[in-house]
């Protein structure tokens, strides 16, 4: 509860930046232009209408879509060179938007912060970014989620995206897509 009585809400999206801060030590910042960040936010707005996610997508470093804290995705750029279109990519950023809900990003980063920065952050609204310092490494090495297939055809009919490219591009890389 705060001086004024309110309790107090840590702040997912700016948890969010400080896990994409420590991300970007190891797989780089963001790319950014115009023409891209168009075309994510474009992408954003298919995959949810209403609450567009944030997407970043990182040149290196990062093997597979991944959900931070505050609905951000970030994407590997080579994901983006081997996808044959929007839809393909679409896929995958709704694979781990609806995996996220199983396994809250929010929590794991929280998690490894440890119990002092925790209290921390619960009191005060505020978390030392060295916390989390090489959290990012653990965010990297953790297995994929996998989703039943029923879920996230539903994640796609809700997004009005077809499911195909998505199954398409995952037999490409070798994975199951029953």
């Amino acid at each position: 509860i705060s001086p004024e009585g309110h309790p107090i809400t840590p702040d997912k999206v700016q948890l969010g930046k400080m896990a994409l801060q420590d991300l970007t030590r190891v797989a780089q910042s963001p790319c950014s232009n115009v023409a891209g960040d168009a075309a994510l936010a474009s992408l954003a707005r298919r995959i949810d209408p209403s609450a567009p996610p944030t997407l970043l997508v990182l040149r290196t470093g990062l093997t597979r879509t991944t959900a931070l804290p505050g609905d951000i995705v970030v994407v590997p750029n080579s994901l983006l060179d081997k996808s044959d279109g929007a839809d393909a990519v679409a896929g995958f950023i709704l694979h781990e938007k609806r995996a996220a809900f199983g396994r809250d990003p929010t929590k794991s980063l929280i998690r490894y912060a440890g119990l002092w920065s925790t209290l921390k952050l619960l009191t005060s609204g505020v978390m030392d970014p060295q916390s989390i310092a090489g959290y990012a490494e653990t965010l990297l090495q953790a297995e994929p989620t996998t989703l039943e297939d029923d879920e996230l055809l539903s994640a796609f009919k809700t997004a009005g995206i077809s499911a195909t490219p998505y199954a398409m591009a995952l037999a490409s890389t070798g994975r199951d897509t029953k």
